[in-house]
């Protein structure tokens, strides 16, 4: 699992990796301390909003400390579209409709990630690789690594954007429609690790994922 925002998962439509960062406390108040800075930019609260729903963890859960949530059964639900048989049979909402059925099937199968976790068992399923099973991408089990003591991140993680304790919004770039980024700063990874370096005593990094 990579430990930055790279541009593949930048392109899982339009969400980021945001990491706040905040004063130590219980988690409930860790939390609502979080809710507020994030609701700073809300688009309900600015002119120019960072974004438009966002959630703990999410897409990015794990990053902090490197575990990769796609390794958790937990975060995998039976597929729908083919009810856990690993082969579609209902091909109204595929466009075009595929016109070898056979062909169609090999690609999917081959198109299985190394990370999944379930082999294929079925002849095909655009779904779930015809494993009978979909990673739960929206909304994965809550994970107690998505709030660490800063000194306790990985160094190597490079979150797209960064709120500090004042309320302050840092970011890699313009995250528009599409996950298309403009305005890319050259000297975002400096940049970050030098804002988590200053609040490695005293302070929590919280991930969340955003969505814009």
């Amino acid at each position: 699992m990579s430990l930055t925002t790279t541009k593949e998962e930048m392109t899982q439509v339009s969400h980021f990796s945001t990491l706040v960062i905040v004063e130590r406390g219980t988690t409930k108040r860790i939390k609502k301390e979080v809710e507020r800075l994030l609701n700073l930019y809300g688009d309900h609260n600015t002119d120019d909003p960072k974004w438009d729903w966002w959630q703990f963890g999410g897409r990015f859960s794990g990053s902090l400390d490197g575990t990769d949530f796609r390794a958790n059964p937990k975060n995998y639900n039976t597929c729908t579209i083919c009810k856990g048989t690993g082969t579609r049979t209902d091909f109204a909402m595929v466009t075009p409709p595929p016109k070898d059925l056979d062909q169609w099937y090999e690609r999917i199968r081959q198109d299985l990630p190394k990370w999944y976790i379930y082999q294929v068992i079925g002849k095909g399923c655009n779904a779930c690789y015809g494993t009978g099973h979909t990673l739960n991408w929206i909304s994965p089990v809550e994970y107690r690594g998505d709030i660490l003591p800063v000194s306790a991140i990985r160094k190597d993680f490079i979150p797209f954007a960064i709120i500090s304790p004042d309320g302050k919004w840092y970011q890699r770039g313009e995250m528009g429609m599409w996950a298309i980024v403009t305005n890319e700063s050259p000297e975002w990874e400096s940049t970050a690790k030098t804002i988590i370096e200053t609040y490695r005593e005293g302070f929590v990094g919280v991930l969340v994922d955003c969505h814009t």
